[in-house]
């Protein structure tokens, strides 16, 4: 059984994804009350890079793999965080602007998920 220190800093790590998701919704409303097209380069850019901070939260130094393993699929896709992180990083000019923007239409599903998830730890280990 993990430490209680480990499931406090994996909260901690759930926290800063939902920062970060927080990040992307504000920078969309940013495009919009600025008349910038959600297709301008620098908001996709800054929505890619904001995505990406949401995956590098799954490194196994951070986020523990046991509580990814414990809750990948369900309700979130830990593995398909982790490649759009790794795309957004490693391999951007193959990255499409669709792609990114339906990525950044989920924030809200994201985090209400990630809130689950602390919850339950949270009910689970007495927080």
């Amino acid at each position: 059984m993990r430490e209680k220190e480990e499931r406090e800093l994996d909260i901690q790590y759930l926290k800063t994804m939902i920062y970060y998701a927080e990040q992307v919704k504000e920078r969309l409303l940013f495009a919009q009350n600025h008349n910038l097209s959600v297709n301008d380069d620098m908001v996709i850019e800054s929505v890619a890079l904001l995505l990406g901070q949401i995956g590098e939260q799954l490194d196994s130094k951070k986020l523990s793999p046991e509580l990814q393993q414990k809750y990948q699929g369900n309700p979130i896709d830990f593995s398909s965080i982790s490649k759009f992180r790794n795309k957004a990083y490693h391999h951007y000019g193959s990255m499409n602007s669709k792609g990114i923007l339906k990525a950044a239409m989920g924030m809200d599903e994201l985090i209400e998920q990630i809130n689950y998830i602390i919850r339950k730890e949270r009910l689970m280990h007495d927080f």
